[in-house]
């Protein structure tokens, strides 16, 4: 019988020690709410680094190099598997406590998004042994590697890119700049260019070498990078126009469960009305609410509307009413369709604009296949819609016949989960927008760090537009933020609200950035970097042992 020796099991431990540091790092790389915590803790710039830190270890133990590539996926995948069901606990609470799903379906929630994001980081663990093998592996070729996965892996099957390193860096004044140029895929690069290079730099001291020259140009590349960041964010801003104008974001902080009680149609509408009238005496020249926070249809029920409007009459600000539209049959006059929406009233009191939300939630707001799956869901699940919510037909901006000074304003009011998109909140900004309107309920989340990585993302998205944004969220966070993607005003979760900010609206004449006017080049600058590095033999510079 075939002991392990020594040496193997000591490698065997380490390398099972790097999985669990990678987890642990993954989890904290984006800010968390603990129950013993009084505020979110969010560290995750010095952290990201060190998820690729360990991945790349792990996959250097001697009972990872030597494997082939199928063992190297599986690996990859199940390391990542446990890291992001960790990060996407919150699905349990979306489930259970909204959905009225039974505990066990709760705890298998969080299941299916880890599987969908385990399967592109096993293929960065594929991607990489490949190149570990042709001599390749270098700093650089990790943080092109990664980066150009993570891009598809916000786009296929509809993408879910929450969770992207790159949102680490939402709250960095050294790093956030470089988004108006990049995306977040640029901070997604850096991060992992670091960790790659520290990791690389581990090896080789562990094992006695000399640092490599692909270590000093990692080491390199990421102070030039730091440092042209810090230039960038007071030379390299968008610059705004004349026009300050004051907006208002309610938080109502409806109970989820309360959200579509009939009995509580009254006592929901109220709510929202006595915060606009608060917004209104403070001057708002637009006040914004959440997303669906009309308890009814307002452009069909007259006993939704006429109480809005009677309000909206008595000021002079024009309202950014998150509700759920529906086009009727003409047969039976019954709603045909329903639509996760935002509207526009003018302050006549006049519905002027709709935006339908295109984007929509896989098993949220549609259940895939429901013709398959539809009857198990709904009766394991009784908070799952038996009817799907139908998307709008592309993102596209609205106009407000007057803001302050200015007339006929373009506007995007981007809808919750459309907020995750890059591309998408990047077509409003190219369709004419002037300042984001972000509409969320982030009530299904919870009391855990959800909503405080909703709103990061939600920070990167100014920054890269290089527009303000005003967050209207049920229950928090709502806030405002500036065109270089700072939180200048937020609200504490789980308390009503009104966040009243002073905006600087962007120029009128074109998209303020350049990764607003050209979208995601340099994620497809990485690919085709892959591709040199991957096929081209002159540009595999080093010898395996790299990292």
């Amino acid at each position: 019988m075939n002991k392990e020796s020594p040496a193997s099991a000591m490698t065997s431990k380490r390398h099972l020690a790097y999985g669990a540091a990678y987890v642990v790092c993954t989890f904290f790389s984006f800010p968390q709410r603990l129950p013993f915590a009084g505020s979110a803790i969010d560290v995750g710039w010095a952290i990201a680094p060190f998820t690729v830190v360990f991945l790349l270890a792990s996959l250097n133990a001697r009972s990872i190099t030597g494997s082939s590539m199928r063992q190297s996926f599986v690996w990859g995948f199940l390391v990542s598997l446990v890291a992001h069901y960790a990060l996407f606990h919150w699905f349990y609470v979306v489930t259970v406590d909204y959905g009225h799903a039974p505990v066990a379906v709760g705890l298998l929630a969080p299941l299916l998004p880890s599987v969908f994001v385990s399967v592109f980081t096993a293929l960065f663990c594929v991607g990489w042994q490949h190149l570990r093998r042709t001599g390749g592996a270098t700093p650089v070729a990790a943080a092109f590697l990664w980066t150009a996965i993570d891009y598809i892996r916000g786009m296929a099957l509809g993408g879910f890119p929450w969770g992207s390193l790159g949102y680490a860096g939402h709250d960095t004044f050294f790093l956030l700049p470089w988004v108006r140029f990049t995306g977040v895929y640029g901070l997604t690069f850096v991060f992992v260019l670091a960790g790659a290079g520290l990791a690389q730099l581990y090896e080789t001291v562990r094992l006695g070498r000399q640092p490599s020259r692909s270590t000093v140009i990692a080491f390199g590349i990421t102070l030039l990078t730091v440092f042209g960041g810090v230039l960038l964010g007071p030379l390299g801003a968008p610059v705004p126009s004349d026009t300050t104008v004051r907006i208002a974001a309610l938080q109502g902080n409806i109970d989820q469960n309360e959200k579509w009680s009939p009995a509580r149609v009254g006592a929901n509408l109220g709510t929202y009305l006595q915060l606009s009238q608060r917004a209104i005496d403070a001057g708002a020249d637009v006040v914004v609410w959440p997303e669906s926070a009309v308890p009814g249809f307002i452009d069909l029920d007259p006993e939704i509307r006429e109480p809005i409007r009677a309000l909206v009459r008595g000021g002079n600000a024009t309202f950014v009413l998150g509700a759920v539209a529906a086009t009727l049959d003409l047969d039976t006059g019954e709603p045909a369709a329903f639509y996760d929406s935002a509207y526009l009233m003018d302050s006549e009191g006049t519905l002027t604009d709709r935006y339908d939300k295109t984007h929509l939630v896989p098993f949220g707001e549609f259940l895939p296949f429901r013709w398959l799956f539809g009857g198990i869901i709904e009766a394991v699940a009784r908070g799952v819609a038996t009817v799907d919510v139908s998307p709008g037909e592309f993102p596209r901006a609205m106009s407000i016949a007057r803001i302050g000074a200015d007339e006929d304003v373009r506007v995007g009011v981007p809808i919750c989960y459309e907020l995750l998109f890059p591309d998408l909140v990047r077509r409003m900004s190219v369709d004419g927008a002037r300042v984001l309107f972000a509409i969320t309920n982030d009530a299904w989340y919870g009391r855990t760090g959800a909503p405080y990585q909703f709103l990061a993302m939600t920070a990167v998205r100014a920054a890269e537009n290089g527009l303000p944004v005003v967050r209207a969220a049920n229950s928090g966070i709502s806030a405002v933020i500036d065109s270089r993607g700072k939180v200048v005003h937020q609200s504490e979760i789980y308390v009503q609200d009104v966040v009243v900010g002073d905006i600087s609206l962007s120029p009128a004449d074109a998209p303020p950035t350049f990764y607003a006017r050209n979208g995601d080049v340099f994620a497809w600058l990485c690919w085709a970097f892959v591709l040199v590095i991957a096929f081209v033999p002159r540009f595999r510079a080093e010898p395996t042992r790299a990292v």
